[in-house]
């Protein structure tokens, strides 16, 4: 697989380093409301409901929020259609290996879950993973493998880009059957089907 940037331009400081965890176009909310600020200035501008000598402050805010919105967007890759392949296949194999060192929800739930193992699980370097995608993702990296923690934060990253889910919840074995169980709550297709 060749290098992919997940971490555009805006993501680094004037040191060059990357300033977070997470490239800026993964969350969407920010951009959202980055988006929101835009349109809002712009339509100030356009009525001419802002005082006029709050104008040129108001022209400089909204050339600032296009650019870090422009950015923002213009940062997330671009995938060819082998890329989206293989990433595809790497959020799956990353998926099954971090659902195999996640406790299960009724191991959780009912406290049987040692919080020491739990720990050393997220630092074990013990998730296979290609060095160049190691590296354009920012995570810990050592002879070919990553950490439990390495490797959630890769399925996360991948998993936006692809538009699959990102909580590492949805990974969690006998999650649904244990809560329901647990809560005394049914399905809720099956109350549907019972309604029907």
């Amino acid at each position: 697989m060749g290098e992919i940037k997940f971490f555009g331009k805006i993501d680094f400081n004037a040191k060059g380093n990357v300033s977070a965890s997470y490239p800026a176009w993964y969350f969407t909310p920010h951009i959202d409301e980055l988006k929101e600020e835009v349109s809002d200035v712009e339509r100030a501008l356009k009525t001419k409901s802002v005082p006029y000598d709050q104008i040129p402050m108001m022209e400089d805010k909204l050339k600032m929020s296009q650019f870090r919105y422009e950015s923002i967007i213009g940062s997330r890759p671009k995938l060819s259609d082998v890329e989206e392949d293989n990433l595809a296949k790497v959020y799956t194999e990353l998926s099954k290996r971090i659902a195999d060192a996640m406790f299960s929800y009724s191991e959780e739930m009912f406290g049987t879950a040692s919080a020491h193992e739990v720990v050393r699980r997220q630092k074990k370097f013990c998730v296979p993973i290609a060095k160049n995608l190691a590296k354009s993702l920012f995570i810990d990296w050592d002879d070919a493998m990553t950490t439990i923690k390495g490797a959630t934060k890769a399925w996360k990253i991948i998993g936006k880009l692809l538009g699959e889910p990102t909580n590492e919840e949805v990974l969690r074995r006998d999650r649904s059957t244990v809560k329901s169980n647990f809560l005394g709550l049914q399905d809720p297709h099956e109350s549907v089907k019972a309604n029907l």
